[in-house]
């Protein structure tokens, strides 16, 4: 078979391959044609080689083994048509083999001046990518090996690929310096906008292993900064139309001196004067080019944001806000007025807005450029969590509270400044349906009382400590429809609307000799009954009051009970001294107390009281006991109803909304949930053991039980309950509900009715 005929063979196969290829690029018929015979005559020359028959199906399989390569070629798009036949073939050869553009290898074939001829018909066509990768390789040789010729032709092909009109010196003039002399003569004076707008795209080129633009190959420290604001200049001057590629121009430039990340002997430095210069040159194309013709023009808006000086934000937001381009001025508003704001409440509406506006929003730290956090909600970019998890990405406090829609946690930014200031932690609530910010307060004594969120001086700026295993300055209660407060060592308590994160203070006026005890023990009871400990000349008190009409009063303080550890416990508060006899004291909001001896834990919900109590018959058991909380001074009622428990280690998970009291046994990896029907005294003990420390949740309004499975490295989440009215075992309901693909230390927070389970982990 002839060539003629692998010529056939050979097209057919790069035909059948060129359908995706023909929509990136604009290459000509003819040039396609003669790429096409000149990789024929490559492919019969290797198989040459072998020694062996030249077959249709060997020329068929060496086409299709280099066509991706050679038709990425063809895109560039190589003149083949015009340029040197045995040239261009050795040319062609070699690039099928590297990475490098063909132009490399063109030049490197030490060209007569009627061969660059033939190159110059059809080079205003090529990339300018192919272009300045082949500029790269002739500066490497003219820099590095004092090849003038190299030199040569690298001015030679920036002339003919740009038609700027400098005049090129005899090879054998050239010097180090000749290059950047004569390209900096012909910047002085430019030709067309045609010619400079080829000229910035190639001199932008980056190589990849460069790391930084070819001019900065091209020019050194001082004559660098001149081609910086040569193509500012340009970039400004000629229109959208007359450069197709500007704003892709436009975001190298942001690329290199926003998020520069260069070498250090690469980088043109620029004083803080000059940046704030380069960066309001690049707000004015953010205002003057519209949305719908710069695609990723939202990023830009992010970078330039964030990495400005702190005066520039605000210019650069109200500049956007003027733009003609709706979208632009509408993202300039929300920007400028968040930037405003006064208070975190303030600036909310206009960061949701900027979440839908600008695509990636959340992913940028924004708390030192508009004064206040914004983290959200979730964790967003983690796609490993099982599809029924939320990953909570603003939680500190390892606990949440839900109210009707909202999750309200505890946020710390942990950014300390300079200066010796930080920003406080937050209070902040989501609504849980669209996961936008709703409202947030910081958690300072200067917020509870002028509700100014400043950022807050640090005694030790250096010890800034936060995180997980971070014991906060407060203590949070949820209270009906209310957050309570109490900062550590302060007397003062404020309610925090959980709908609006509106404040309350109230602050008891007390003998100066009286403070706050360090553990930070109080309560408030939804109907307003209010507990608090305190220190008063070395004795421990408990001061009790009421809230009535917005107003504090104090009913009465009581001396002379123990230091057992304090509980809140619905309408009344209890001390629980494990060290004598297990003994349980309990006040009530009238001042009177009652004792109740041998008691493991407690809890009370509404105006119920349960109680794990040693069982006097059986040290094996433990006695589960139910009385009511009374508002006089009977302060509790007798027992009501005893169960028998077959466990002694018993703790209180919650009394859900059908009437079923869940507890836990054990404190390991042999826990299990033991679900009590209290008003018939029937108990039924799981057969689900899991290990019981942070890994379960409670969804009270079902009566289940989320946890993970057994073992401290279980990744399994199990979803336990019991059916309405159960009999033995056979009533109790398990579900696997998903499994995390990793082990990490997760906290379990929240669940909700649709079977989503929210969780913190590290």
């Amino acid at each position: 078979m002839s060539t003629v005929n692998f010529n056939d063979v050979v097209k057919e196969t790069i035909l059948a391959q060129w359908h995706p290829y023909q929509q990136q690029g604009n290459i000509k018929k003819d040039d396609l044609n003669e790429g096409i015979t000149l990789l024929t005559k490559i492919a019969v020359k290797a198989l040459s080689k072998e020694n062996n028959e030249i077959t249709t199906d060997k020329v068929r399989a060496f086409t299709q083994q280099n066509a991706s390569r050679f038709l990425r070629i063809c895109l560039t798009p190589f003149p083949f048509s015009t340029c040197h036949s045995e040239t261009t073939l050795i040319a062609l050869e070699k690039s099928l083999t590297d990475n490098s553009s063909i132009l490399v290898h063109f030049f490197s074939a030490n060209l007569s001046e009627e061969e660059l001829s033939t190159l110059a018909l059809g080079i205003k066509n090529l990339t300018s990518e192919a272009i300045g990768d082949a500029c790269f390789h002739l500066f490497e040789a003219y820099e590095n090996k004092r090849d003038n010729k190299a030199g040569y032709d690298l001015l030679w092909l920036i002339k003919n690929a740009t038609g700027c009109d400098y005049t090129i010196p005899e090879k054998d003039s050239f010097t180090m310096s000749t290059v950047t002399e004569v390209l900096l003569r012909w910047m002085a004076n430019p030709g067309t906008v045609e010619n400079c707008v080829s000229f910035i795209e190639i001199l932008l080129y980056q190589h990849p292993s460069l790391r930084a633009p070819l001019y900065h190959k091209l020019f050194d420290s001082k004559s660098g900064p001149f081609f910086v604001d040569f193509a500012f200049k340009q970039l400004g001057l000629i229109p959208l139309k007359n450069w197709p590629n500007k704003v892709n121009t436009i975001e190298d430039l942001v690329s290199m001196y926003m998020d520069i990340g260069l070498p250090k002997q690469q980088v043109f430095t620029l004083d803080q004067n000059s940046l704030n210069n380069v960066c309001k040159w690049f707000v004015e194309q953010l205002v003057n080019i519209p949305m719908d013709k710069w695609p990723n023009k939202g990023k830009i808006i992010l970078s330039l944001f964030t990495t400005l000086s702190p005066e520039v934000p605000r210019f650069m937001a109200d500049a956007l806000s003027k733009s003609h381009d709706p979208k632009t001025a509408e993202i300039g508003r929300h920007l400028l007025e968040a930037v405003r704001a006064d208070s975190l409440n303030e600036a909310i509406p206009h960061l949701n807005e900027l979440v839908t506006l600008l695509p990636g929003f959340w992913a940028i730290d924004f708390t030192q450029y508009f004064g206040y956090p914004f983290p959200p909600f979730r964790e967003l970019t983690l796609d490993k969590d099982p599809t029924c998890t939320r990953r909570l990405s603003f939680n500190e406090y390892r606990k949440v509270f839900v109210y009707q829609s909202l999750m309200i946690g505890v946020y710390d930014a942990c950014i300390p400044f300079q200066d010796g200031t930080r920003f406080p932690s937050y209070l902040l609530a989501y609504d849980l349906e669209s996961e936008k910010m709703v409202w947030g307060i910081p958690l300072t004594a200067k917020q509870l009382t002028t509700q100014d969120d400043r950022p807050v001086p640090l005694i030790e700026p250096s010890k800034v400590i936060c995180g997980r295993n971070y014991f906060p300055p407060y203590d949070l209660e949820q209270v009906g429809n209310y957050i309570a407060i109490q900062l550590r060592d302060k007397l003062q308590v404020s309610l925090i609307s959980s709908a609006t994160g509106k404040l309350t203070t109230f602050t008891e006026k007390m003998p100066e000799s009286i403070f706050c005890d360090w553990n930070r023990q109080f309560h408030i009871s939804p109907e307003g009954y209010t507990y608090q400990c305190a220190w008063e000349k070395e004795k421990k008190v408990l001061i009790v009051g009421k809230i009535e009409n917005g107003q504090w009063t104090q009913s009465f303080k009581a001396e002379d009970f123990g230091y057992g550890d304090f509980h809140s416990l619905s309408t009344h508060c209890g001390f629980h001294d494990k060290l004598e006899a297990k003994e349980y004291l309990i006040f009530g909001p009238t001042g009177d107390r009652k004792s109740i001896k041998n008691v493991a834990a407690v809890f009370a919900k509404g105006d119920k009281l349960f109680t794990i109590e040693e069982d006097p018959l059986n040290e094996k058991q433990s006695l589960l006991k139910v009385r009511t909380l009374k508002l006089d001074k009977e302060v509790v009622s007798d027992v009501e109803k005893s169960m028998t428990l077959n466990s002694v280690q018993v703790s209180f998970g919650d009394l859900c909304d059908n009437g079923r009291l869940i507890l836990f046994s054990g404190n390991g990896d042999d826990s299990y949930p033991i679900f009590v029907n209290w008003k018939d005294g029937r108990v039924m003990s799981s057969t689900h053991k899991f290990y019981n420390q942070g890994r379960k949740i409670i969804n009270p309004r079902k009566g289940e039980v989320w946890t993970l499975g057994n073992g401290v490295v279980s990744r399994e989440i199990w979803k336990v309950s019991v059916t309405a009215s159960w009999i033995g075992g056979s009533a109790e309901s398990k579900q696997k509900m998903g499994s995390f693909q990793f082990n990490e230390d997760r906290t379990f927070l929240h669940v909700n009715d649709n079977d989503t389970l929210y969780f913190n982990g590290k």
